[in-house]
């Protein structure tokens, strides 16, 4: 397969604040660790092992969604932790939600991870009504809605009180035709390694690359046959205008390893210039809904393209 073809679903889950709840300036892994608990809760049942040394490792879902190892005889990432299919996007932007506060949070599904979004929808309901942030404060889910990345018709999939009234469906968002200039805005922090790299167009476009590589094989079994050298030297050609970047300093507690973690990156905008590097652009352009670098699955490296 030459060209990208991971299809995607984009959901909408509507909350209500039932306590004061306090957000950090990015919460992503904030609900990442709570949705981590719910999902553990749910499907694990050797819960005295960890994960790479669970016999249940391949068969499990909560692996699947939220710890993924490749398996044996992977053709690609061989028992190596594996990008997993889902993207949060948390769409709160204040720093307390306040009782009767409606909470939005988006939630990004890739491949074949779009049918177990029933698992998600129970984890999220455990999450909320287990509490939130250092003070547990509960949110109640009021529904969740797909919106769709191919029209302007948002599906109901689920309200409370009610079982689910459609599937969500996978659909693979087709990019526009190429510009020859499009501006690059980096929405969240974008780290492109352990360290304060510079940002650098060619690293940038060919990590959006392997990411999408590694996620469509994982969770469509379909593995991206392409000119990776070629598409290497097309990024090498990407010009990069008027970057007007800043490193914003941030941190995380991570309980898994209980200690800090650092979350620190570059936010900000520039202009690419893509001439000579069209092979580029329509993996570029899906990766605004999958994210980039460090902690994607988090919700950091969230960019967004807009053409000139």
């Amino acid at each position: 397969m030459t060209t990208p073809r991971l299809p995607l679903a984009f959901l909408e889950h509507v909350f209500v604040a039932e306590d004061p709840v306090a957000f950090p300036r990015w919460s992503g892994p904030l609900w990442h660790g709570v949705l981590g608990k719910a999902l553990r809760d749910l499907h694990c049942v050797m819960t005295d092992t960890s994960c790479p040394a669970c016999p249940l490792l391949h068969g499990c879902g909560y692996p699947y969604l939220f710890q993924r190892i490749a398996p044996p005889g992977s053709e690609m990432m061989a028992n190596k932790p594996v990008p997993v299919p889902h993207v949060l996007r948390p769409l709160f932007q204040e720093e307390v939600a306040s009782p009767g506060d409606v909470v939005p949070l988006g939630l990004v599904l890739v491949g074949d991870a779009v049918a177990r979004w029933r698992h998600m929808l129970a984890a999220l309901l455990r999450a909320g009504q287990a509490g939130v942030g250092r003070r547990r404060g509960r949110l109640r889910l009021l529904e969740v809605n797909q919106v769709r990345l191919d029209s302007d018709m948002n599906i109901a999939l689920w309200a409370e009180g009610e079982t689910p009234a459609a599937e969500a469906a996978a659909v693979m968002p087709m990019p526009p035709p190429c510009p020859s200039r499009v501006r690059l805005t980096l929405l969240t922090p974008y780290r492109p390694g352990t360290a304060r790299a510079p940002f650098n167009a060619a690293r940038f476009a060919m990590a959006v690359v392997r990411r999408v590589s590694l996620l469509q094989y994982f969770y469509t079994g379909k593995r991206l046959t392409v000119d990776f050298k070629g598409l290497k030297a097309q990024a090498a050609r990407i010009e990069t205008d008027d970057p007007r970047f800043r490193w914003c300093r941030d941190k995380r507690f991570s309980a898994r390893h209980g200690d800090i973690a650092n979350t620190s990156g570059w936010l900000g905008e520039c202009h690419l210039r893509l001439s000579g590097a069209g092979a580029l652009w329509p993996y570029l352009w899906l990766g605004q809904w999958l994210g980039v670098g460090k902690n994607a699955s988090m919700g950091f490296g969230w960019y967004a393209l807009a053409g000139e």
